[in-house]
């Protein structure tokens, strides 16, 4: 667990990632080795999302069969627990696979069909989200032996991804939107709310 002088340097690390202007996938780079460092992980998967449609595009991952990422999208899009839209919709920031299948990941199509067969223990998922929409989400892994994402993790994670523009090149329009700070406040999501319950279904 993080010490508090941790956590502070943390915050401070991603506010100035925010603040430095770079493109999408720079900035998520900058952020995923912020969130290795504090609350670790073994796998991840970003994607950025159209605000109006909620469609995913320009996928950042580091996956271990990156030949599997096509169906691994797939199943994400068919598989209620812990989808986007659906923590979205709930006003859920982020939430691990083991509290939102009350530790049955089984319960999970994306689980049972691709991350069971790599032993990923745990999931931490996390929406990004303004009042113009959902600009992307992640998905950070735990495999093996290591122990699931617990609340503090959870939340550290939220905190680190608010504060940024949606990339103006990542959708027509995009530079002409409302949504603003949506890559600060996931991030800060991560490091200070409390992991919500998605719907098992």
């Amino acid at each position: 667990m993080a010490t508090a002088a941790q956590r502070r340097q943390f915050h401070e690390r991603i506010e100035v990632l925010c603040a430095a202007g770079t493109d999408a996938m720079t900035f998520r780079e900058a952020v995923l080795r912020e969130l290795r460092r504090t609350i670790g992980f073994d796998a991840h998967v970003w994607l950025l999302t159209d605000p109006a449609t909620t469609v995913g595009a320009a996928p950042h991952a580091r996956v271990p069969a990156f030949e599997h990422l096509p169906s691994l999208i797939k199943y994400k899009y068919l598989t209620p627990v812990n989808r986007w839209t659906e923590l979205a919709a709930r006003g859920i920031q982020v939430s691990s696979l083991v509290r939102a299948t009350d530790g049955d990941p089984s319960r999970s199509l994306v689980w049972r069909k691709i991350l069971a067969g790599h032993s990923v223990s745990d999931v931490a998922s996390a929406v990004m989200v303004d009042r113009a929409g959902c600009w992307g989400f992640l998905d950070l892994w735990r495999s093996g032996r290591s122990e699931p994402f617990d609340d503090g993790e959870a939340i550290r994670r939220r905190r680190a991804f608010v504060a940024r523009r949606g990339d103006p090149h990542a959708y027509p329009g995009a530079a002409e939107t409302s949504g603003s700070d949506v890559y600060r406040n996931s991030a800060s999501a991560v490091w200070s709310g409390r992991t919500g319950r998605a719907p098992a279904k």
